[in-house]
């Protein structure tokens, strides 16, 4: 009896050892995990910077060469030409050009000061038109200057300025030609439904830059970007020069409308050849004329053709087969 009694007071004892044991471990594991996270904050623990230990060197990491951000092409705000207004790039050149040339006429052509934007002929601000580069030129307070009309304004604009007036002809859409010479001579237009032709008034001969404009909004009544398109002569890819333009016609588009633009200036890179160049356009409802920004805002004004030798602008893609000059 006073055996088993010895036998469950040893029991006990053990029992209780073995609770002692397993309380000690739980309270060391427990200080090793506090110094694992929290060791830091004891100051006879806190782990030293190797920079602080005498004697031993931190070794910087490597850091990766980060690619120089690139910059969009480069704009001059205080330019009043397009030449001016838009440097060519770092790599181009200008293409040359000959004295006293349409490509000359146009690449040094007025524009407004930076910022000014482009007006309607209601008077509205043009939204869809850059602040770029809006062209210092009037347009008529009706809805005549479109696309391909703002090309044929700058066109005869150059020729009138050179008193080449024997040039300056444009055909309607129905055929008609209409040149200017007649008209400063006095004759004027007649419309008898699908019948056109000159008659004679009374107006006396006038070569003033009023009766020019007057004669340019007969015009862009009655000629349009398919009655331009087959005026003008194709031009090979490769051949491509300022004074060149982008025109396709509602048909063409598969739209209710054509659509048009020039191009006014041009560079090329010096070691690759490569061209690019700005382009200028007109629009609906009719609008002054306006320097087109690349849908790349890094190029910035400057365009280059594709890969399959198309203009892209937006949503409209030209495909070399309808780039037309003046001939």
């Amino acid at each position: 009896m006073s055996f088993n009694m010895m036998k469950k007071d040893g029991l006990d004892a053990r029992s209780i050892i073995m609770l002692v044991v397993i309380a000690i471990l739980i309270i060391i594991i427990g200080f090793l995990v506090y110094l694992y996270y929290f060791g830091d904050n004891v100051p006879w623990l806190a782990r030293k910077n190797p920079s602080e230990t005498p004697g031993v060197t931190e070794t910087p990491e490597p850091t990766a060469t980060e690619e120089p951000a690139p910059t969009p092409y480069p704009v001059n705000k205080e330019g009043n030409t397009i030449k001016e207004r838009f440097p060519v790039p770092e790599g181009y050149e200008r293409v040359p050009v000959e004295p006293g040339s349409f490509a000359e006429f146009l690449r040094n052509h007025p524009l407004k000061n930076y910022g000014v934007p482009a007006y309607t002929y209601e008077g509205i601000i043009n939204e869809e038109a850059s602040i770029q580069g809006v062209f210092n030129q009037d347009i008529t307070p009706r809805d005549l200057q479109q696309c391909a009309d703002a090309i044929m304004r700058l066109w005869a604009e150059y020729l009138y300025e050179r008193e080449e007036y024997g040039r300056i002809s444009f055909n309607f859409l129905s055929g008609f030609e209409c040149d200017y010479v007649s008209w400063a001579s006095g004759k004027r237009v007649k419309i008898d439904g699908n019948e056109v032709s000159w008659v004679e008034t009374d107006a006396g001969e006038d070569y003033s830059y009023e009766t020019f404009r007057k004669y340019l909004d007969m015009v862009h009544a009655y000629a349009n970007t398919t009655s331009l398109q087959m005026q003008m002569t194709p031009v090979q890819v490769n051949q491509l020069s300022i004074g060149d333009v982008f025109i396709m016609t509602a048909q063409q588009m598969s739209n209710d409308y054509g659509h048009a633009a020039i191009i006014v200036d041009m560079a090329v890179h010096k070691e690759t050849g490569e061209k690019i160049f700005l382009v200028a356009e007109g629009n609906m409802p009719a609008t002054e004329t306006y320097i087109v920004l690349n849908d790349d805002e890094m190029m910035g004004a400057w365009h280059e053709l594709n890969n399959n030798f198309e203009f892209v602008k937006n949503e409209w893609v030209c495909p070399a087969q309808f780039i037309r000059r003046f001939g």
